[in-house]
């Protein structure tokens, strides 16, 4: 079936999903036409509980009458839990994503340009800047294969629809720091924000960005400080940014201080916080 996409700005092929009764864009995935169940609002359909068997969730078969909007808030929900299942949410945690994609009109709005992954992990993305949890958009978006920057796009509609733009600007890099660090087995991880916060004012006296290449900068110095046998491309791999992002911005902010990678072998944590690099 061919459609418009206003995405693409042109007629392309759409599919049917049959499970979210939705066309979507053969191109670039944006969902065209949910007629398919909203075209008879009154007409009520079966559901069966998906399954979703890798991530654990959904066992028993249960069918039950409901419409086509409750059914879209249902399948939305259970992407939401699966995101949330990844992440390890608390109860706590878990109930406000899913009270948000219950009552916040715009999740529903937004519908026809999001995925219902993107839109998960938009929530999910939200909900743990709204509570000072380090996080990022690229971690997140990777648990349901979403793309961060249309993620990224998703979460600021939701910010700003519930009147708080200013929280996605309001990163926890030095926790960040630390969780990236637990993930790599770093066993006094809590050690590398005061490398992050550190690097950070020299960063902004020299008008560098202080964001997520920054996080794993410091990582990548504090285990060359404190001798650990991890390499740049595990912490790469564990910071989802690129070996080559990593070595750019650390040669730039060592040219700053006047040092450079191999004095950090020389001296201690304590001293290179204090500015004595050998």
């Amino acid at each position: 079936m061919k459609l418009r996409c206003p995405e693409c700005v042109k007629m392309v092929e759409a599919t049917l999903d049959d499970l979210h009764g939705e066309y979507s864009c053969n191109v670039c995935g944006l969902i065209l036409l949910d007629q398919i169940l909203d075209d008879k609002p009154k007409e009520m359909v079966e559901q069966t509980s998906y399954k979703f068997a890798s991530k654990g969730l959904g066992t028993d078969t249960s069918i039950h009458r409901i419409t086509s909007s409750e059914r879209k808030i249902q399948v939305g929900i259970d992407y939401c839990t699966m995101v949330c299942a990844e992440l390890d949410f608390s109860r706590s945690l878990r109930e406000q994503v899913y009270y948000y994609y219950r009552h916040l009109k715009v999740i529903r709005q937004v519908g026809r340009k999001w995925t219902y992954e993107e839109r998960a992990c938009a929530l999910a993305f939200y909900v743990m800047r709204e509570n000072n949890l380090p996080c990022s958009v690229a971690d997140i978006s990777q648990h349901l294969e979403a793309q961060p920057k249309r993620v990224s796009q998703c979460a600021r509609v939701i910010a700003t629809t519930l009147g708080k733009p200013h929280i996605l600007s309001q990163t926890n890099y030095g926790g960040l720091a630390q969780r990236y660090g637990q993930d790599l087995g770093i066993e006094k991880s809590f050690e590398i924000p005061t490398v992050f916060n550190y690097l950070s004012k020299i960063s902004e006296s020299n008008g560098f960005p202080v964001n997520p290449t920054l996080v794993a900068v410091s990582i990548s110095i504090y285990v060359k400080l404190v001798d650990l046998p991890i390499t740049q491309s595990e912490i790469a791999k564990a910071c989802n940014i690129s070996n080559n992002s990593i070595g750019k911005a650390r040669k730039r902010l060592f040219g700053a201080m006047g040092t450079e990678m191999k004095a950090m072998k020389f001296i201690t944590l304590e001293q290179f916080i204090n500015g004595v690099y050998g």
